[in-house]
């Protein structure tokens, strides 16, 4: 509800002296605190380090949807002595005309010289990048669950002890 106009709110006049009091207030949950602190901590480092993995997991599942065309492999292609005369002459063919020919045109390819240089995608090692990132989300979603639940029932207490200092206050 918002203020009528006119009216200015009035500001601490010991802001200091008020959190030192509201601190030594809370001291008697300051374990509860401290560890609701480290649980937000830590949440919040595996948050920064998530899309980093996350990152990565893309990058191999990019690296794996390439053709394996380097070098090695088509040196490989070349002398490989069970790859016949007339693959390895349209496998040149191919390179040759490589920037206008688009990924489908590979599947033209004869199968001996296609095995060579197929994407290959590393399923171990996406594997085990998902496995560490269903375990960071998981770990940063229990962290913060129980930092939220540590700090609503320290307030919910501290906020029942103000009441009945309060109450026992008026009741004087």
């Amino acid at each position: 509800m918002p203020r009528p106009p006119g009216l200015v709110s009035e500001k601490s006049k010991d802001f200091k002296g008020s959190m030192k009091r509201l601190i030594k207030s809370l001291n008697k949950w300051k374990y509860s605190l401290i560890i609701a602190l480290v649980f937000a901590f830590v949440s919040a480092i595996l948050g920064l380090i998530t899309p980093n993995r996350l990152s990565n997991l893309t990058d191999e599942i990019s690296l794996g949807l390439q053709p394996n065309i380097n070098e090695k492999s088509v040196s490989e292609i070349m002398q490989d002595p069970k790859i016949s005369m007339d693959s390895k002459i349209k496998f040149n063919e191919f390179l040759e005309t490589a920037n206008e020919n688009s990924l489908s045109d590979m599947d033209k390819l004869p199968s001996d010289v296609y095995e060579v240089i197929k994407p290959r995608m590393n399923m171990d090692k996406i594997k085990t990048i998902s496995i560490l990132l269903c375990i960071l989300v998981v770990g940063m979603a229990i962290l913060n669950y129980l930092q939220s639940l540590i700090l609503t029932v320290i307030s919910n207490k501290y906020a029942k002890r103000l009441r009945s200092k309060i109450s026992s206050k008026i009741n004087k």
